[in-house]
């Protein structure tokens, strides 16, 4: 594990933040999470930090370093690292710019279809990566708990928005179909409308509907593509992943090794 705190390394055993901050007692703060192929390189980079930026701004809160300098950290973390693959996590708070390496670990066999479980939650905003994270957090673990990969949110009218880390796509015959709003627009999300080779549109889905759908996966930064295979009870299609998601599967796997 890497950690610069401010454009200075801390040890893990040293590594501070101040009790008293709004970012500790509130939750007010914003981050991103980020992944490298092993290429040194981090995916969608300027993406994230744009995001970053923009989640700040409709908090109010005010970054202590410019994007050029907060890219400039990132890279500087990434070559310390010797390890191939990292994720990495930029955490901004009044007080620090964090950024932290690990690495990635990937149990591949998600990609030939994961279950997910169903929660009535919503997050409060959305569209802002923010610290105040408690009701994801409390979703994906009981996601973990039961043994699923991720946790769905869903309305109390019935309708899915987003996983609780993680983009929601289904196949309405060959078109693509997301929700467009009240979710995060995620950057792995966008550059798989970008590669589409089916046609994408937008729209809303209630839980019970989208069971009926044949193809569904979900997307993120660190896992890219993942089929779902299961929700709650319910097999989805055949109970393995479909063609079109295989296709936009190896469409992606295309797109991040040319980056």
């Amino acid at each position: 594990m890497l950690i610069l705190i401010n454009d200075h390394w801390v040890s893990r055993e040293n590594a501070r933040v101040n009790l008293l901050s709004d970012a500790f007692m509130y939750g007010f703060g914003v981050f991103e999470t980020l992944r490298t192929f092993g290429n040194r390189k981090v995916f969608r980079l300027k993406e994230h930090v744009d995001r970053l930026f923009a989640s700040a701004t409709a908090i109010g809160l005010a970054v202590k370093y410019s994007a050029p300098e907060i890219i400039s950290m990132v890279n500087r973390v990434v070559a310390a690292a010797d390890y191939p693959l990292q994720q990495l996590k930029i955490i901004a708070t009044p007080e620090d710019l964090i950024i932290i390496s690990t690495e990635l670990i990937i149990d591949e066999s998600v990609y030939a279809g994961a279950s997910v479980i169903s929660i009535v939650q919503h997050r409060a905003l959305p569209h802002v990566k923010s610290l105040s994270y408690l009701e994801c957090f409390l979703a994906y673990r009981r996601a973990q708990k039961a043994g699923c990969f991720e946790a769905l949110l869903v309305d109390e009218a019935g309708y899915v928005y987003e996983g609780s880390r993680s983009n929601l796509f289904w196949f309405e015959g060959e078109t693509l179909v997301t929700r467009k709003e009240g979710v995060l627009a995620g950057i792995t999300r966008q550059a798989i409308c970008d590669i589409s080779p089916f046609p994408v549109a937008y729209a809303n889905i209630t839980l019970a509907d989208l069971m009926k759908r044949s193809e569904i996966f979900l997307s993120n930064t660190t896992r890219g593509i993942v089929p779902i295979v299961k929700i709650d009870d319910m097999v989805i299609g055949t109970g393995k992943r479909g063609k079109n998601t295989e296709m936009l599967m190896e469409k992606y796997k295309q797109l991040v090794s040319r980056f």
